[in-house]
């Protein structure tokens, strides 16, 4: 006889596995762990004009910091791989000639690295840029995504940047880029919960009936 308890288990179990196998290859073609960070610093020359249509930001120097973490980002501390280059990012003013809002548009890729690794950003995305008189002009980027890809142009991690500062009076910024999940794998999560949830219920009404029964 069928018995529905150990089918709804075997289901449960195979979503699962198939979600550890989803993950686990995940893994392996990442190099990168979800949620490793990289912290970038540097100089850039940007426009100071109070008010301006649009303006191209040269980044003219860039580091990643010590405090960056992750197994795959090590390299980029200890020296072993570098970042190579900064990208421009164009932005253009949004709402009128006296607004603060405008969208930012990276040349891609964002980010270069001396191992071949590049991010490359998903344009565009919000700024917000205010004059500060004294303290000239800050930029606000609103965090957006984009993907790792390795020297073989493969799509090695999905991550977040965003940008903790960025000050007109010296030019210097202090950015952060973050990994997060593939969206491939939150789908295996979220379909292998679904498919063992569903079995549950149905295995409760089948004990249910049975008590009742009884």
């Amino acid at each position: 006889m069928f018995n529905l308890k150990s089918a709804a288990l075997g289901a449960a179990f195979i979503g699962t596995a198939a979600t550890m196998t989803l993950t686990a290859a995940s893994a392996q073609a990442l190099t990168l762990g979800v949620g490793d960070t990289l912290n970038i610093t540097g100089q850039a020359d940007f426009l100071l004009d109070p008010f301006i249509a649009s303006d191209d930001i040269d980044f003219t120097t860039g580091q990643v910091e010590s405090d960056s973490t992750g197994g795959f980002f090590t390299a980029y501390v200890a020296g072993s791989a570098t970042l190579d280059a900064v990208s421009d990012i164009e932005i253009t003013q949004v709402g009128g000639s006296f607004s603060t809002d405008y969208t930012g548009v990276a040349t891609n890729p964002l980010l270069s690295f001396s191992d071949g690794v590049t991010f490359v950003a998903n344009n565009p995305f919000d700024v917000t840029r205010v004059a500060n008189g004294n303290f000239g002009v800050s930029l606000t980027f609103d965090p957006f995504s984009g993907t790792f890809v390795n020297a073989s142009g493969a799509t090695i991690a999905e991550g977040l940047f965003s940008v903790q500062q960025f000050l007109g009076t010296d030019g210097s910024y202090s950015m952060t880029l973050k990994t997060v999940p593939e969206p491939l794998t939150m789908l295996g999560a979220g379909t292998a919960i679904a498919f063992g949830g569903a079995f549950k219920r149905k295995l409760g009404k089948k004990n249910k009936k049975g008590s009742t029964k009884a």
